[in-house]
């Protein structure tokens, strides 16, 4: 008997979103998504495109047979089914990203951009040819245009603890948002194909609804990231629900020493025993979780690392550690001098890491001496600035407690960086209002004659690519000098105050 042979059905990986900003239409991967084998996809992918491929790609974000799809193009360029094969052909059985030009733009895509349909692995999404809809097209702006691409929320800034390096703003206590409110700006986010939207604190224990938030940000198809905390989970019932949601923990650990954690965290010797109940909790239910140091002097002698090793490799829910010097806050309670560790005992420090890193084979150690290697080396304005990318005002706006949206979450209330109210505000408006347009394009004439800035011949290149961590500026050299130059740049002044532990001697 003669085998059947069915028609071919493609769709739009929905591995993929497309993402609408106005002049132009962001393609990027999902968090967190892999393809078990059935296609390959680019992990972290995020470019650029033309509306118009976008409108073709929503043509087939339900599965068609290969002829209907050729005849949905064909129809939609005015072409015929020759030339709109010709065009979709491309997209087809791709295992590698490639480039295609329309209208004389150019756009680059990810592999596997259209897939058999029997492939899909991901639930798909509807999109409609007419939310891609624009009047001009704009591919250079490198600020996102219509919404940002990323939103971070702080459910609350109170803590478990009250840690001397902590760079939070714990002053200032805010009258949290109602949280049918948080429900609304998360389903918004969802709407607006917000790439994230990520959970920062505080302690996200310490927020009365903190179930309720990550139900809701699963419903909304977000991923939970990474959830930081110091509070010990002690009712088993959490621990089984935070399994069961697939959420990641670090958990910040500095010491295991009483005297130390009274001195270092704020906290009793009563606190360290619900710490290892709460840990042997995580290994019942098999929830693994990574751990988090910061060192300064109490607690950063080769004794203290050694103990806290030794207590770690007790755990086999524990996977990974990371190790750092703590960072200069703008609200620290505690004079920053006294954080710092002097050379000989940062190289003391490193040398203790290092050992325990050449015999640990499972617990995956993370540990950088070098944290200021950056700065003073970028001679080509802001693009040559090293490190992470600073995506404040650029792609993320920070949401606080009380619905205020500032640029970063170090900023916290400083009015200058405030761009909007979501409570009365949508995240469009907040994104697009007044002040916030105004610190991502600064004038020049704005500057003071003080700042380099202001004479600078790479100006409206530099602040055309924005990359400016304007907490350091504040952090480097103070409230008053905010229109100073990013401290990774080779013409910033060298008067830089020091901003990390472990710089001085």
């Amino acid at each position: 008997m003669k085998q059947q042979v069915y028609p071919r059905r493609i769709v739009f990986n929905h591995a993929y979103v497309l993402k609408h900003d106005a002049q132009r239409t962001y393609i990027y991967s999902r968090e967190k998504i892999t393809s078990e084998g059935r296609v390959g996809i680019n992990q972290s992918w995020m470019t650029k495109i033309h509306p118009v491929y976008a409108m073709l790609l929503a043509l087939l974000s339900e599965p068609l047979v290969w002829e209907e799809a050729v005849k949905e193009w064909a129809y939609f360029l005015d072409i015929n089914s020759e030339e709109a094969a010709a065009i979709l052909q491309p997209f087809l059985d791709r295992d590698e990203p490639f480039y295609s030009k329309y209208d004389g733009v150019v756009s680059q895509f990810p592999k596997n951009v259209i897939i058999d349909a029997d492939k899909s692995f991901v639930p798909m999404e509807s999109y409609q040819v007419e939310e891609f809809a624009y009047t001009k097209i704009n591919m250079e702006q490198e600020r996102a245009i219509y919404a940002p691409q990323t939103v971070v929320f702080m459910p609350d800034n109170a803590c478990t603890t009250s840690c001397i390096y902590c760079y939070a703003d714990r002053f200032t206590h805010p009258r949290l948002m109602d949280f049918s409110r948080v429900q609304s700006i998360i389903e918004e986010c969802r709407k607006l194909r917000i790439v994230s939207f990520a959970i920062t604190g505080g302690d996200i224990f310490v927020y009365k609804y903190w179930r309720e938030l990550l139900n809701c940000m699963r419903d909304n198809r977000f991923s939970l990231g990474l959830l930081s905390t110091k509070t010990p989970v002690i009712d088993d019932q959490d621990v089984h629900f935070l399994k069961e949601t697939g959420a990641r923990i670090q958990f910040s650990l500095d010491t295991i020493e009483p005297n130390v954690c009274k001195n270092l965290l704020g906290m009793p010797p009563s606190y360290l025993e619900k710490v290892s109940h709460c840990f042997a909790l995580f290994e019942q239910v098999g929830l693994k979780i990574q751990l988090a140091t910061v060192l300064t002097p109490l607690n950063a002698s080769m004794e203290s690392i050694k103990k806290l090793y030794e207590y770690i490799k007790q755990f086999s829910c524990i996977d990974s550690w990371t190790l750092r010097t703590a960072d200069k806050s703008l609200y620290s309670r505690k004079d920053f001098d006294t954080l710092r560790l002097s050379r000989k005992e940062l190289g003391e420090t490193d040398q203790a890491i290092k050992q325990l890193k050449t015999i640990e084979k499972e617990l995956n150690i993370s540990w950088d001496a070098e944290n200021r290697k950056h700065y003073f080396q970028g001679t080509s304005g802001s693009k040559s600035f090293s490190g992470a990318r600073c995506s404040a005002n650029y792609s993320n706006i920070m949401i606080l407690p009380d619905g205020k949206v500032t640029i970063c979450e170090q900023l916290y209330w400083n009015p200058k960086y405030i761009i909007g109210d979501l409570t009365r505000q949508s995240i469009v408006e907040v994104w697009n209002s007044q002040h916030a347009l105004e610190l991502a394009f600064p004038k020049r004439e704005k500057f003071r004659d003080v700042s380099p800035c202001k004479k600078c011949s790479l100006f409206d290149e530099c602040y055309a690519y924005p990359n400016h961590c304007i907490v350091d500026v504040l952090k480097g050299y103070g409230a008053d000098n905010d229109d100073f130059p990013d401290p990774r740049c080779s013409r910033a002044p060298s008067f830089l105050t020091e901003l990390r532990v472990g710089q001085n001697d």
